[in-house]
């Protein structure tokens, strides 16, 4: 099964960059969906710079899978989802990875996934082809679990906090390093 993990770029500052706090969510969580659903091969981003490092986060937690920036993905582009399905469909296709997190904007995630996400959260598309996610996004849309909820497991999803180990890899991020 091919499987895309649609984020939502994370909280940001003044400066348009993910806040620490936003950064340590997502981290925990991505940490979470890798252990449910597996590993994410490749990050499609913005190239926004809070979307980047969005991707940068999620991209340390999925074991540094590779990142790869498209421009379809960005803010101003709600306006051409057809084309932004398409383009994620062929750079999906692409890769020898069947998991692949993509981290947008509101508008384009409305618009191509027909889903609203608040900053940070995601949700998880699977299908038999990437092509096939796009046919029938309501039936294709899966839990995170595939298991009955473990409560400690759905304590860390909903009040993600990062153990020190895992401050410590995220200290590695340029940008987290001054505010964690």
């Amino acid at each position: 099964m091919k499987k895309f993990i649609i984020y939502r770029h994370g909280e940001y500052d003044d400066r348009q960059e993910l806040t620490a706090q936003s950064a340590q969510e997502i981290f925990a969580r991505t940490l979470l969906i890798k252990q449910q659903i597996g590993c994410a091969g490749m990050v499609l981003t913005s190239p926004v710079c809070r979307a980047e490092q969005t991707a940068r986060v999620i991209a340390l937690a999925m074991n540094n899978a590779r990142i790869e920036t498209e421009a379809l993905l960005a803010e101003h582009m709600s306006d051409h989802p057809r084309e932004g399905r398409d383009r994620l469909i062929k750079l999906a296709g692409g890769q020898k990875c069947d998991i692949i997190a993509v981290v947008s904007h509101r508008p384009n995630i409305s618009r191509m996934f027909m889903v609203g996400l608040n900053p940070g959260m995601e949700i998880i598309f699977e299908a038999e082809s990437w092509g096939e996610i796009f046919e029938n996004l309501g039936g294709n849309l899966i839990a995170r679990s595939q298991t009955p909820p473990d409560e400690s497991l759905l304590q860390r999803y909903f009040n993600p906090v990062c153990s020190e180990e895992e401050l410590q890899q995220l200290r590695r991020l340029d940008f987290l390093a001054p505010q964690l």
